[in-house]
């Protein structure tokens, strides 16, 4: 993972942009601490679900990320 991180920081954003990974590891992570401070303040997620609307607990929606730990923890900022 340090490996990773350090070749992010190298990278360009159009190299990230080309290569992708790095764009879809953001996007996994924002909706990580998105999740978090759902879960944090007791609020539910609204997503889509077979052709409905429904209400979810953010941490069902967390259950189903992989166990890396996050950069960095939202906070009520």
């Amino acid at each position: 993972m340090e490996q990773a991180t350090e070749l992010r920081k190298k990278l360009s954003i159009r190299e990230k942009m080309e290569l992708g990974w790095p764009v879809d590891q953001a996007i996994q992570e924002a909706f990580r601490q998105a999740m978090l401070r759902h879960h944090k303040l007791g609020e539910d997620v609204v997503t889509w679900r077979d052709g409905k609307v429904v209400i979810v607990p953010a941490i069902e929606l967390l259950k189903g990320l992989d166990d890396t730990p996050t950069t960095a923890v939202p906070t009520n900022s």
